[in-house]
């Protein structure tokens, strides 16, 4: 009998959240380096990949912790998602949102009598 076996789209993710940036959270000075973090609730399944979005444009990304280099200033949005095997949305994270601020870069002047 296979009545007991679980069907394979009885699995279902808790949750999935853009843990870093946090979210409407101010970053200064990364020299274009941003380093993301995402929670996925339970662990990523055997066979399932996540799929991140940098402003709205989908990221070669390899798990759940990566970094996206020529990050600017500016306001910005990550989303992520899981999918399975056959490209099926799971779960999808709520759009983050975060800004990152630039200081111009200061020379030392010379004095000023």
């Amino acid at each position: 009998s296979t009545a007991d076996v679980d069907a394979p789209d009885a699995f279902s993710y808790e949750s999935l959240a853009v843990a870093s940036p946090a979210a409407d959270e101010t970053l200064c000075n990364i020299e274009g380096v941003l380093n993301v973090s995402l929670a996925l609730s339970p662990a990523l399944q055997s066979g399932h990949q996540v799929q991140a979005y940098f402003d709205g444009a989908p990221l070669d990304t390899a798990g759940l912790s990566f970094q996206l280099q020529e990050v600017y200033r500016g306001e910005h949005n990550l989303q992520a998602e899981v999918v399975d095997e056959t490209g099926k949305v799971l779960i999808r994270s709520q759009p983050s949102r975060f800004y990152v601020q630039q200081t111009s870069l200061r020379r030392p002047q010379a004095a000023t009598p």
